[in-house]
């Protein structure tokens, strides 16, 4: 009997009804159902977990109370189970793994119009040993395991990797990194930049760290809340420090292009807001891991003169790495670049339309000036154009000009040659 609190505790009906949630474990039954199901269930090993506990090595069978709220959650789950798309061939794709302590899950997404499409989902209960593993092993467990289970998708479309932890780092780059930060104590600190990025679409982070060797790793945190932006700056901060003590760094220099944020981690602002006070409790419980830490603000552009910065837009523009951007995208580029003058923007302008090369190879635009309009007729002679044709070398009569009309539908034509254009004459006509 099924309630709102949960089931009754019947042994039959309930192993009846658990019949449908995919079996895991050394003694479940392998009935083709389990890779089916979970294909279309996000996270289906985490939601299970309460499940699996129950009926692994039970000999007396014991309905908890946590397998009715897990089994009520089923319930709401199955009822709005999202639909998963279809990629096209070669189309790019986005896996995000997660890890949590009982189970690792991942899920393969494609982006259609600006929103992001379930694709295949990939959970796994963790058992014996797995139990044990680290984060970092427990993320690169998840992901050997989505790469063999969607090899056809990993073979025929670019992958983009996403983690809900700054753990998962390249192998290669964190050994790197560590070696470069955790042997030269007394060499310059480790320098984090981070930047935080809140909009409609969801809330992110980018960090890069540099070791004092000049080692780079970039780390991007794609959130999961949608947060204001001074709330999402302290999530990078966060992000990048948690990811320089992953990969053992002890002396650290964090780099904020937030006034806000720098100056109240050096105390110099006053923290108000109660969301950013437990914000900044948490940055002072990781920041006492670091023997040495600085906090600084951010790469000012360098203000160039007129000289210096015609030279840098002809560089950019037409140089060796140039490939005759727009004015637009040129003045942008010239600014991430890290130069800036108060002009920069019609100097672009006036370098774009001055350029031979721009005006020589632009595309040419075919299009008139105005939209065209089609003038259709219900029905023959219901519409007509009239219009005057002459004047004509003169015929008997004197007449020496043509009143015309056409009808729309039938294209039929009517003529009448006139001496002299009048009024009655048209009507006459008409």
């Amino acid at each position: 009997m099924v309630t709102e609190r949960g089931i009754e505790a019947n042994p039959e009906k309930v192993r009846a009804i658990l019949d449908m949630v995919p079996p895991r474990g050394p003694n479940a039954k392998v009935n083709g159902k389990d890779s089916c199901a979970e294909r279309f269930i996000s996270r289906s090993a985490h939601r299970s977990l309460p499940f699996f506990r129950t009926l692994h090595k039970a000999k007396k069978f014991e309905w908890r109370s946590d397998c009715g709220k897990v089994f009520v959650e089923w319930k709401k789950y199955l009822a709005e189970i999202p639909v998963l798309a279809k990629p096209a061939a070669g189309e790019p794709l986005w896996v995000y793994l997660s890890a949590i302590e009982g189970a690792v899950s991942s899920v393969l997404v494609k982006l259609e119009r600006s929103t992001q499409q379930p694709v295949y989902y990939v959970s796994h209960a963790l058992k014996g040993a797995e139990i044990r593993y680290s984060g970092l092993e427990k993320f690169s467990m998840s992901l050997v395991m989505t790469a063999r289970r969607l090899r056809p998708y990993f073979l025929s479309h670019p992958i983009v990797l996403l983690t809900n932890s700054p753990l998962a780092i390249k192998a290669q780059a964190l050994a790197g990194f560590l070696a470069e930060t955790v042997h030269q104590e007394n060499e310059d600190p480790g320098k984090v930049y981070v930047d935080g990025s809140s909009s409609k679409d969801g809330s992110g982070a980018g960090v890069v760290l540099i070791s004092p060797a000049g080692e780079e790793v970039k780390l991007v945190v794609r959130l999961d809340i949608r947060a204001p932006n001074n709330e999402t700056e302290y999530e990078a901060v966060l992000a990048g420090l948690r990811a320089a003590r992953n990969v053992g760094a002890t002396r650290v220099l964090i780099f904020s292009d937030s006034q806000l944020v720098e100056q109240q981690m050096k105390g110099i602002y006053d923290v108000k807001d109660e969301k950013l006070i437990e914000y900044a409790q948490e940055v002072d419980k990781v920041r006492e891991k670091f023997t040495e830490f600085t906090s600084s603000a951010w790469p000012l552009l360098r203000c160039l003169s007129y000289q210096e910065a015609d030279y840098v837009l002809q560089e950019v523009h037409e140089g060796c790495c140039g490939n005759h951007l727009g004015a637009y995208l040129l003045s942008k580029k010239v600014m991430l670049a890290g130069y800036c003058w108060p002009s920069v923007m019609h100097d672009a302008q006036e370098l774009v339309i001055s350029c031979d090369s721009c005006q020589r190879h632009a595309r040419f635009h075919h299009q008139p000036a105005m939209l065209m309009k089609t003038i259709t007729a219900a029905c023959p002679f219901n519409q007509w154009v009239i219009d005057i044709v002459g004047h004509f070398p003169i015929a008997p009569a004197q007449k020496k000009f043509l009143l015309v009309a056409v009808d729309y539908f039938s294209k039929c034509v009517e003529a009448e040659p006139l001496a002299r254009i009048t009024e009655n004459g048209v009507l006459k006509f008409l």
